[in-house]
């Protein structure tokens, strides 16, 4: 653990006790208003769980990883996480389903002829608004 982990025990402690405390809030008019400190500490919270992650595997796994099956399973959780991050968004993205596959198409077929992603980008865009166009005329 990191030496100042006494430290962080006590701060993530007392932001439990205020979470606690401040978690119910007050309503006005139908919404719910957070005042200023639980918006910061809300903030802290954050800051402090991402340092965390971050920081736990670094204190953590001390050596060299060798195994051959962590390491491609690590090499791989990058790329992993964009595209569980992207393709949702890029189905979401469109009026209807269709002229986002139109897009995906277009991107996966420019992908795989090496062109650049700026190539790639423009030409989903463009299948995406010409196939919106034609299933609006249809």
């Amino acid at each position: 653990m990191p030496r100042n982990a006494p430290l962080i025990l006590y701060i993530l402690r007392n932001c439990v006790k205020r979470l606690k405390r401040g978690l119910s809030a007050i309503w006005v008019n139908g919404s719910a208003e957070m005042g200023k400190s639980m918006i910061y500490l809300y903030i802290i919270i954050m800051a402090l769980v991402t340092y965390l992650i971050r920081a736990i595997p670094l204190t953590v796994f001390r050596k060299k990883i060798t195994n051959p099956f962590v390491c491609s399973f690590l090499y791989y959780v990058p790329y992993a996480c964009l595209t569980a991050m992207t393709v949702p968004a890029v189905f979401y993205a469109t009026k209807s389903f269709a002229s986002a596959l139109a897009g995906v198409a277009v991107a996966v077929v420019l992908a795989c002829c090496r062109r650049s992603l700026m190539t790639v980008a423009a030409g989903a865009c463009i299948a995406v608004f010409v196939a919106e166009r034609l299933f609006t005329v249809i």
